[in-house]
């Protein structure tokens, strides 16, 4: 929806600020879920969680108006779709799809279920004295998906004032890594590393989805997106498993490396792509002189 409403030059800003909303829902449903299920117990929690999806859904069927322009707009359609980027090859859009998955895999899947492992292994001290492992981990969680939260829309932004989504996302991959080799550099440098891993899993997710619009032409949109959360609910799904299956013949730092280097990995198609993205724009080789 957001595809159909927001142009090319403001694309990233608002996909952005969606992917923050995300990880806020994510958040506070797993902060409330543990309250109200200590005060009203688990069945009516459950029930309360129902009763909110469905007056949601309710709201959407009733006062959402439709977005998406009809098969035959006319001239409006005509000149909306003629402000729309060419599509690029069917490559730009898997790479897409496949840096949402590795950002998901990353964030939701390896560093959340390593972050208590984190601070037992790396952080003892801190844990006393903020009164225990579980106690530290739950700040140190908290701060991972505000650095998320934070991310997402400043690099979204930044991509749309650049006018270079892939050579910002590549900037984020390039952050990334940084970020696991923090972490295997010991205690002193495990929670930067967190954070600022955290921080460029929110900025690939973001900057992947704005991609998908880019690249995906206005009829493709609605399957192309399903196909990206589908990538990421994969990465997500699959992230915690690796990452146990891995900790007995790697152990902590021998994860991190491991994810440093799929990150780095994922760094060619963002500069490749980014490549090509310059070339387009600036078919000569240099960037137009201001006047």
């Amino acid at each position: 929806m957001i595809f159909d409403v927001a142009g090319p030059q403001e694309r990233g800003r608002w996909t952005g600020l969606l992917q923050t909303w995300f990880f806020f829902g994510a958040a506070s449903t797993a902060l409330l879920s543990g309250f109200l299920t200590d005060q009203l117990g688990y069945g009516m929690a459950l029930w309360l969680g129902a009763a909110l999806t469905t007056a949601g859904g309710l709201v959407a069927l009733f006062l959402l108006p439709e977005t998406r322009p009809p098969a035959h707009g006319g001239a409006a359609t005509a000149e909306a779709a003629s402000s729309e980027p060419m599509p690029a090859s069917r490559g730009g859009l898997w790479a897409a799809h496949a840096l949402y998955g590795v950002g998901r895999f990353i964030g939701s899947g390896v560093l959340s279920a390593v972050t208590g492992l984190v601070v037992q292994a790396q952080m003892q001290p801190a844990a006393v004295l903020v009164g225990g492992v579980a106690t530290l981990t739950g700040l140190l969680s908290a701060r991972r998906t505000l650095c998320s939260m934070a991310a997402a829309p400043v690099a979204g932004t930044l991509s749309d004032r650049l006018a270079g989504r892939w050579r910002v996302t590549g900037w984020a991959t390039c952050a990334g890594v940084a970020g696991f080799l923090l972490m295997v550099w010991g205690a002193s440098g495990a929670v930067a590393g967190v954070l600022v891993a955290s921080a460029a899993t929110g900025g690939m997710e973001s900057l992947a989805t704005a991609l998908t619009g880019d690249l995906a032409g206005p009829r493709q949109r609605g399957r192309a997106i399903g196909l990206l959360h589908t990538a990421g609910d994969l990465g997500s799904a699959v992230g915690p498993a690796a990452a146990f299956a891995l900790l007995p013949w790697l152990d902590l730092r021998g994860v991190y490396l491991a994810c440093a280097g799929i990150m780095a990995v994922s760094l060619a198609p963002a500069m490749y792509f980014g490549v090509r993205e310059r070339r387009v724009r600036h078919p000569s080789g240099s960037p137009p002189a201001s006047s």
